[in-house]
């Protein structure tokens, strides 16, 4: 599993996010002399209620059952084929409609001879196959491989390429249904955006004015 997500990379996740920053100072308006210097850092992590959410979907899957059921039914198809033949063949026998071929030297009798004993092979060897434990392929062990999908993060944020991304879609928008859904998803980004760092400046500016020390 830990060389699966190496391999997707997934293993690596890139801090998202904004950040504000603020600095002021306090000056005393008597004698002009600066009496305060702060400076102030907050991140999205700091406004986000619930936090992020990091999901990596992963799964565990079988990586030889398409090799193992072509081998079953490659089993299958002989045995099918074997049957057939074997019931063909005992069609002609009943019917005793074998003939000699041009040139061949067996007789009618020597040649039905030699496709019932053509016949008992096949059913010897459907025996044999029915009788066994089938294809090797169904005592095989499975093997696995893992399979990371890529990092789903929430709340999802918004960054310029991401709204820039919408208006160039919406330009090449070919209905009004979605120029109407990419509309609303730019309206969403953008409110979400001004309500975020509107918090991300109110929470700066509070931590802030904290660390003032009492005089």
């Amino acid at each position: 599993m830990r060389q699966a997500y190496e391999r997707s990379g997934s293993n690596i996740i890139t801090r998202p996010g904004f950040f504000g920053y603020l600095n002021a100072k306090l000056i005393d308006v008597q004698t002009g002399a600066i009496v305060w210097v702060g400076e102030h850092r907050v991140t999205t992590e700091n406004v986000l209620k619930g936090g992020f959410t990091i999901t990596v979907p992963s799964s565990k899957r079988v990586s030889n059952g398409e090799e193992l059921n072509k081998q079953i039914k490659e089993y299958n198809k002989a045995l099918r084929q074997m049957s057939i033949e074997a019931t063909n063949l005992k069609s002609a026998i009943e019917a005793g409609n074998f003939q000699p071929a041009p040139g061949e030297v067996l007789t009618q009798n020597s040649l039905m001879n030699v496709k019932v004993a053509e016949y008992n092979a096949l059913i010897n060897r459907l025996s044999e196959m029915t009788a066994s434990e089938g294809p090797k392929a169904l005592r095989a062990p499975f093997e696995y491989k893992f399979v990371v999908e890529p990092v789903e993060l929430r709340p999802i944020l918004p960054t310029a390429e991401t709204l820039q991304r919408v208006e160039e879609e919406y330009r090449a928008a070919g209905t009004t249904d979605q120029r109407t859904a990419l509309r609303r998803e730019y309206s969403a980004y953008s409110d979400f955006l001004s309500v975020h760092y509107s918090a991300l400046a109110k929470k700066a500016a509070k931590e802030l004015i904290a660390t003032i020390p009492a005089r």
